[in-house]
């Protein structure tokens, strides 16, 4: 098992625009988010081409507006993990995001400036 932190803000990734012909991510933020998620992983001293069990926990800025306890609001947390699978492939962490078999993802708020998440990737052998 490795795990690790990845600071900066969590980015979903889900919808594409066409532009001058070219599909592009909508999110502005996701170029940001999966440059965080590549550079701290590729710090770690692992590599898996084994299935593979990921967990994240995603920690979010909690908004002035919001009352609830729960992060039950946007980003939606299958976009978040779309968001941060791929770049553990750029990374060189896992062979590819195709050998996760198994994911477990949950959101929770955060003091400001501890955005983020905790991600944890287990060889299921």
């Amino acid at each position: 098992m490795i795990e690790f932190r990845v600071f900066g803000q969590p980015a979903p990734q889900g919808s594409k625009t066409i532009m001058r012909g070219r599909l592009v991510e909508a999110n502005k933020k996701l170029p940001a988010w999966r440059k965080a998620v590549q550079e701290a992983a590729e710090k770690l001293d692992f590599y898996s081409d084994e299935p593979l069990e990921v967990l994240i926990t995603f920690y979010l800025a909690k908004p002035k507006t919001v009352k609830r306890k729960h992060a039950s609001v946007k980003p939606d947390i299958d976009k978040l993990i779309r968001g941060t699978l791929d770049p553990l492939t750029q990374a060189g962490v896992i062979k590819d995001d195709a050998l996760v078999v198994e994911v477990s993802a949950r959101k929770e708020y955060c003091e400001p400036g501890q955005e983020g998440a905790w991600i944890q990737i287990v060889e299921t052998l």
